[in-house]
């Protein structure tokens, strides 16, 4: 379960300094991520979202689907052996025999033919920590950069808190100080949804 946070301008150095605060765990990363559709945007239609991103010097292939409701999703991360900056060639055998995957082969099977190809970029810089609190381990991520869509640049300034483990109340309580120390509100549009 994982909420994303849009954050204002005039905020974004205070909650960067609070997500690295007190901790020497905050890890500073490059995220550069090209997503994939067909043309007419078969996957997003449909929910899902295609990813191949480069985290620090390696690639992770990522499929996100919907899940079933408006907090959980379906995703499978499967990490790639490619160590260069040059884009690696999508494999979609990696996603078998997942929920996520099936997903994607129903979808794709819906229409024979259909081309995946890149259609638009992020580049995030990303800090992000570990915070266990009230019976929950959560990650902060505060991401900042821009998504790429042929001529436009897109703006990206947010902090997403993730429950890795525990309860979801404790993700709640935690969103909730966050939201009210810095004046941060909830955005449901993920960046494949933006993009």
């Amino acid at each position: 379960i994982e909420l994303k946070f849009q954050v204002p301008p005039e905020r974004r150095a205070r909650v960067e300094a609070a997500v690295s605060a007190r901790s020497t765990a905050a890890r500073p990363l490059r995220l550069q991520a090209a997503y994939f559709d067909t043309a007419d945007g078969l996957l997003a239609g449909a929910g899902v979202a295609l990813r191949l991103r480069r985290e620090g010097a390696r690639w992770v292939q990522t499929l996100k689907a919907a899940g079933a409701d408006t907090m959980t999703r379906l995703e499978h991360n499967a990490p790639r052996r490619e160590r260069s900056a040059a884009l690696p060639a999508l494999d979609l055998s990696l996603h078998q025999g997942t929920p996520a995957g099936e997903r994607l082969a129903a979808l794709l099977a819906s229409r024979p033919g259909a081309v995946l190809a890149c259609r638009y970029r992020t580049d995030i810089r990303r800090t992000a920590r570990t915070l266990r609190r009230r019976g929950a381990t959560l990650e902060l991520a505060f991401d900042q950069g821009t998504i790429l869509a042929g001529d436009v640049a897109l703006p990206v300034c947010e902090l997403e808190i993730e429950l890795l483990d525990g309860l979801p109340a404790g993700l709640l309580a935690v969103a909730g100080e966050w939201v009210q120390r810095h004046g941060l509100w909830l955005d449901t549009r993920s960046k494949a949804e933006r993009g």
